[in-house]
C-alpha cells in the first residue's frame, strides 16, 4: 500500500467512526449532493468530486 492509499483509508476511517456508515452513505445517496452522479459520469475526475464533496458535507477535520 502507497502513501496515498494509506492517507485515504485513514480519512475514510475517521470519517465512519466520526458519522457513521448510516450517514456516509445517505449523503452519497441523496440526490441533491451529486455524488452518485459524478461517480456515474466516467470523468476522470469522478474520485476527485466525491471526496470534494464528502469533505465538504462530512468534514472530518
Amino acid at each position: 500500500m502507497n502513501n496515498f492509499e494509506k492517507e485515504l483509508t485513514k480519512i475514510v476511517e475517521e470519517r465512519v467512526d466520526k458519522y457513521g456508515l448510516e450517514t456516509i452513505f445517505s449523503n452519497i445517496y441523496d440526490v441533491e449532493h451529486s455524488i452518485i452522479e459524478a461517480f456515474n459520469s466516467g470523468r476522470d475526475e469522478w474520485f476527485s468530486e466525491v471526496i470534494d464533496a464528502l469533505d465538504y458535507y462530512l468534514p472530518v477535520y
